[in-house]
């Protein structure tokens, strides 16, 4: 009888033990507020998250450098000159103060490393006005040449609603083989939340697809097929409304960005495929145009009207 009670004062003390343990490891460290990298397996960005994940929470839509990217410009010359600019668009409106790092290193959720070597890239993480595209600028003035980088966002990333993403976001670049500049990405402003917009047009989805972000439409139509939770996934409906027409209003002003930039690097056509691609610079074949249907701002496949 006392070799049992024995035993569960052994088996009682090792509970409260770990239950000790288990607390511990969950309040963490200090650390000036700095975020710990995860240990969780990293998906690319556009994953849905991991097996069982909700569909709503929030994640990585598109990134730039996209992932295996080769060729990358060293540095971004505008609105000053560093390393090359490093953006993160999320699938939601995200809270910046789990994200935004004013003092390079303060805050650890958006990284930028090299591959190889492990070596940490110092710089800064700012949020945009819409809290939708987080980009990492590096301190110094260039990465190094024909090196490659892999930038992650930690699960310490949370949604404005507190909801964090299911699974950390990675995704690797590699640099040009020479030290070379490019231009910053033209900034769509508002127009970074929406999945679908368009303009002049109405909206078909097809019953099974999933649009990750806002669905806009402007003037106001119909929108067949939009369902929020089921085909429109972490995003509303903005028909006509005061949104849309400013979300128009920005992307019109990039794509006017975009196509008067000097050089012939990234030729404009119809279409602004790749509009937040590091490129030296646009060179219109056709003057620029509005927004129309089925533009695709996450994805940054942006249709402009017909001639």
């Amino acid at each position: 009888m006392s070799n049992c009670k024995r035993g569960s004062e052994t088996t009682l003390g090792w509970f409260m033990a770990l239950l000790l343990s288990a607390l511990l490891a969950g309040c963490g460290g200090g650390g000036g507020g700095s975020a710990t990298p995860d240990s969780g397996t990293a998906v690319v960005p556009g994953a849905a998250g991991t097996p069982g994940a909700a569909a709503t929470d929030p994640t990585v839509a598109s990134s730039n450098p996209s992932n295996n990217a080769t060729n990358v410009p060293t540095s971004t010359s505008s609105p000053a000159v560093t390393g090359t600019l490093v953006t993160a668009t999320f699938t939601q409106a995200m809270d910046p103060l789990t994200i935004n790092s004013a003092v390079a290193g303060a805050l650890l959720t958006f990284t930028l490393k090299e591959t190889i070597a492990g070596t940490n890239v110092p710089g800064t993480v700012a949020m945009n006005a819409a809290n939708t595209i987080a980009t990492f600028t590096p301190t110094a003035a260039a990465l190094l040449p024909n090196t490659k980088y892999t930038a992650t966002v930690t699960t310490a990333a949370k949604n404005a609603g507190g909801t964090a993403m299911p699974s950390p976001v990675s995704w690797s670049f590699t640099t040009a083989a020479a030290a070379s500049t490019g231009q910053s990405s033209p900034n769509i402003g508002t127009a970074s939340t929406y999945g679908v917009f368009a303009s002049a047009a109405a909206v078909t989805l097809a019953v099974n697809s999933v649009v990750n972000g806002d669905v806009g439409l402007n003037p106001a139509d119909a929108c067949n097929n939009c369902v929020i939770g089921t085909t429109i996934i972490g995003g509303v409906i903005h028909n006509g409304d005061a949104q849309a027409i400013q979300a128009q209003t920005d992307f019109n002003a990039a794509y006017v960005d975009a196509s008067t930039r000097a050089t012939s690097a990234c030729p404009v056509s119809g279409d602004l495929s790749t509009a937040q691609a590091a490129c030296v610079g646009y060179s219109p074949s056709t003057p620029a145009r509005p927004m129309d249907q089925d533009s695709i701002a996450p994805q940054l496949r942006l249709r402009s009207a017909a001639p």
